[in-house]
C-alpha cells in the first residue's frame, strides 16, 4: 500500500467509500479481507493505518513514523 499513484484516487473518494469497499468487498477482494469475524470497526482502523501509510508514503515516510493511532490494529 506505498503506492501513491495506486492509492491517491482511492484516498480522493473518501474515507466512507473505502470503509464501504473493505467492509463489503469490491471485485476480487472479499468482504472484510476474508475474515467475516472481523468488526467493522475493526476494518475501519485497518483502512484508516493503510490510508495514513499511503499518505506516508506519499510525504515522505521518515515523517510519519508514530502516533497515528491509539486503536489496535487487525491485519487480514
Amino acid at each position: 500500500f506505498g503506492d501513491k499513484a495506486a492509492w491517491a484516487p482511492r484516498i480522493k473518494n473518501g474515507n466512507a467509500t473505502l470503509y464501504a469497499s473493505a467492509i463489503k468487498g469490491k471485485g476480487a477482494m472479499p468482504a472484510k479481507g476474508g475474515n467475516s469475524s472481523l468488526s467493522d470497526e475493526d476494518v475501519k482502523a485497518v483502512v484508516d493505518y493503510m490510508v495514513s501509510q499511503a499518505k506516508c508514503f506519499a510525504a515522505a515516510f521518515s515523517q510519519c513514523r508514530g502516533g497515528f493511532s491509539d486503536r489496535p490494529l487487525f491485519f487480514v
